[in-house]
């Protein structure tokens, strides 16, 4: 099992993200360019890595993420 009570997954061009239930975003996948929107990862990234809290909707692009935070901010993260 790779994560519990999760409330939404967004696969990705090289990359995918997952929303769960406490607001918590993880991704895992090709981390090149900032795309996981977390600093020092390797390369690729085999094992969930949280990137954000407090976030209501994640999805998934070609390179990129985009994050709703549960104020109404939009966050995004590679290119």
């Amino acid at each position: 099992m790779i994560a519990q009570n999760v409330q939404a997954c967004s696969p990705g061009g090289g990359c995918s993200v997952f929303l769960t239930a406490d607001g918590a975003v993880w991704a895992m996948g090709y981390s090149v360019n900032g795309r996981l929107g977390a600093p020092g990862l390797p390369a690729y990234v085999t094992v969930p890595v949280k990137v954000a809290t407090g976030m209501v909707q994640a999805i998934s692009g070609n390179g990129h993420l985009c994050l709703i935070s549960s104020n109404g901010d939009l966050l995004t993260s590679g290119n």
